[in-house]
């Protein structure tokens, strides 16, 4: 009896640092395909992993800080866009 009770706080310390682990690799496959626009000022940007990891959203967007002219907005994520092709575009 006193293993057990050994074990189940052990147990549970794996089992969230499991959950976290999960999440954290979510998110990391989520901004590698996740880009934004700005509504303020038109950039186009891929968020951190701090960003995300802190953001409140669902996949369809977030809400998160520019990090060009600093606003915080709800935005939603652009499809098949990414910041480069975004500069090209531009440059052209």
């Amino acid at each position: 009896m006193d293993f057990l009770q050994k074990m189940i706080p052990v147990t549970a310390l794996i089992l969230i640092v499991l959950f976290v682990l999960i999440l954290i690799f979510r998110r990391l496959a989520y901004r590698r395909t996740a880009t934004f626009k700005c509504p303020a000022c038109g950039q186009v940007f891929r968020p951190t992993l701090m960003q995300l990891i802190f953001s409140v959203g669902s996949r369809k967007g977030q809400i998160l800080y520019c990090p060009n002219c600093g606003e915080k907005n709800y935005l939603e994520q652009l499809e098949n866009e990414t910041p480069e092709n975004d500069e090209n575009a531009a440059q052209k």
